[in-house]
């Protein structure tokens, strides 16, 4: 591993990637309307196209893009707000484990066969 935190010929950066595992494991915890999960998803799929890619700069992106479709931290409880859309939490759920640090992706027991 090298200074980047990922593979050898990494071009994403230790930091970047932090930043984008906190913020795609915030992701998990929202609660919005139905209708207001579009923003957030493209933000996510704009995290994906940045590691896929292997851009640090992408991914800086992405992560400020995904910065600001979070909700303000105060607001009133909406009683019609629901955690991610199923494919959104998924893919969620791959971005959090892909942007984890080596060393907790690696000691992370193999997931059992059904």
């Amino acid at each position: 591993m090298n200074s980047t935190g990922g593979s050898p010929d990494s071009g994403i950066k230790a930091a970047t990637r932090a930043r984008a595992h906190v913020l795609l494991a915030d992701v998990l915890e929202w609660r919005r309307r139905p209708d207001r999960w579009e923003r957030p998803a493209a933000a996510v799929a704009a995290v994906a196209a940045a590691l896929a890619a292997d851009d640090d700069q992408a991914l800086d992106a992405a992560n400020a893009r995904l910065e600001r479709a979070a909700d303000p931290r105060v607001e009133r409880i909406d009683p019609d707000a629901v955690p991610p859309p199923e494919p959104l939490r998924e893919r969620t759920v791959v971005l959090v484990h892909d942007t984890a640090p080596e060393d907790e992706r690696s000691s992370r027991p193999p997931a059992a066969d059904s």
